[in-house]
């Protein structure tokens, strides 16, 4: 189904739009519509300070990164940054055509790209794209977990499928995403898994309370 706009505020600059934020979304898509903002706000960027990338590179030559959620926010701004340095990387989304779009972009930026196609929720999922990629590069050091999802409405309103779908995107997501990588690097002895915290965990707000409770 469609999903309803209500009015909020754009994810990227906090200006009040009337375009709002999703009640429901597909994971790893904006939870805010910066598209429809009145300033016409630009996607994220992730910049990294030369300084920041030789400690990063010394530490990983490999350049082997995992990032869930790419194909919009800050999952997609990860992936140019760090394809823009050659790294190999395992792209996810479960949408097809932004997974295709940053997939396309990343390569032509310089990076080596293997895509999964899949639902963070679905544990089962994970097994064959994560196994492929983890076996042609013989393992991964950086893991970044940025697919996730926001519902808007009160509480009470919120139907109970709604608060589901946040939280096997958002909590459970996290989870299977470290069942799935983490027995590499440990086994390694080495990598950094990074999950995306917000606000929202710290100031509740009425109309995101499911998404506050899973971060």
């Amino acid at each position: 189904s469609q999903p309803r706009r209500a009015s909020g505020i754009c994810y990227a600059c906090r200006n009040p739009s009337e375009a709002g934020w999703l009640e429901r979304c597909d994971g790893g898509r904006r939870s805010y519509d910066a598209e429809t903002c009145p300033k016409l706000c630009r996607r994220l960027t992730v910049a990294l300070s030369e300084r920041q990338l030789e400690g990063l590179h010394a530490r990983y030559p490999e350049k082997r990164a995992a990032i869930t959620g790419a194909g919009s926010g800050v999952g997609e701004a990860l992936a140019l940054a760090l394809a823009r340095h050659h790294w190999v990387l395992f792209l996810n989304d479960v949408d097809d055509a932004r997974l295709t779009n940053i997939a396309m972009r990343a390569t032509s930026l310089g990076g080596s790209v293997t895509t999964g196609l899949f639902d963070v929720a679905d544990f089962d999922a994970y097994a064959q794209p994560v196994s492929h990629f983890l076996t042609m590069h013989n393992g991964v050091d950086l893991v970044f977990t940025c697919a996730g999802i926001g519902v808007g409405g009160s509480f009470l309103d919120t139907r109970p499928e709604h608060f589901r779908e946040v939280v096997d995107t958002n909590l459970m997501g996290t989870i299977w995403t470290g069942k799935a990588f983490l027995p590499a690097m440990v086994a390694a002895g080495r990598g950094h898994f990074v999950t995306i915290a917000s606000a929202a965990a710290f100031h509740g707000l009425p109309h995101l309370s499911g998404y506050a409770a899973t971060k």
